[in-house]
């Protein structure tokens, strides 16, 4: 069967350093870790790694002998295509300063907390760094969103932990969902396992947002 133009895609969203997964690295519903260790300052600072990548076909990875890896082929994005990270601090968000390396005019127009890819962009990194307002023992509840506008590209949001811990919830749902048909014969698919439809048939809803909770270590003595 024939797919439609448009490309599925995906957007890698990675946090280092890997002490965040100090609790669990697999578990979705344990929240990650902010170390409040003044005596490892790099520790303090999270980085959100994002990567565009696009499939081939019904989906998988898409390589190319003729991709660059200056990322100057305009492989992921066209021009006139958009994607927008967003990352929202849904409590204190004054507790911390998000930085991006980006120009300075994207930031003024879409305010801070919001990577923006246009043609040709294919990473970005985000960093979180608490201030002196950080509460102890304290949870924080992050948002990540992504919007996309563009004719040829169709881009879901990818957390491995946060995705394959609902997806691993929600298995018995999504394989009954996939063996099934709707009424014009177009095959079934689920926001976990996100494909291109055939031709003639409508793009599933694909996931763009996830809520995640943050702790803060109590203070250590001395």
């Amino acid at each position: 069967s024939i797919p439609p133009s448009e490309r599925l895609g995906v957007v890698n969203l990675e946090f280092k350093p890997k002490t965040v997964f100090a609790l669990s690295g697999t578990d979705g519903t344990v929240p990650n870790v902010i170390n409040n260790d003044h005596n490892l300052p790099g520790m303090q600072h999270i980085k959100a790694r994002l990567r565009l990548k696009r499939g081939c076909g019904f989906g998988g990875k898409c390589t190319s002998r003729f991709r660059s890896v200056f990322g100057k082929d305009g492989w992921d994005l066209f021009p006139g295509e958009q994607v927008v990270f967003r990352l929202v601090i849904l409590n204190n968000e004054k507790h911390f300063t998000v930085r991006i390396f980006q120009n300075p005019f994207l930031r003024m127009f879409y305010g801070p907390g919001q990577a923006v890819f246009g043609a040709g962009q294919r990473r970005k990194t985000i960093r979180i760094i608490p201030n002196s307002k950080l509460e102890f023992d304290t949870y924080y509840e992050f948002s990540y969103e992504l919007d996309v506008k563009g004719n040829w590209h169709k881009f879901f949001l990818y957390e491995q932990k946060l995705f394959e811990s609902e997806k691993r919830e929600k298995a018995d749902a999504i394989q009954q969902q996939l063996k099934q048909k709707d009424s014009d014969g177009c095959q079934r698919t689920s926001v976990y396992a996100p494909r291109r439809p055939q031709l003639g048939c409508s793009w599933p809803p694909l996931k763009r947002r996830y809520t995640q909770r943050w702790w803060v270590q109590p203070l250590k003595p001395g």
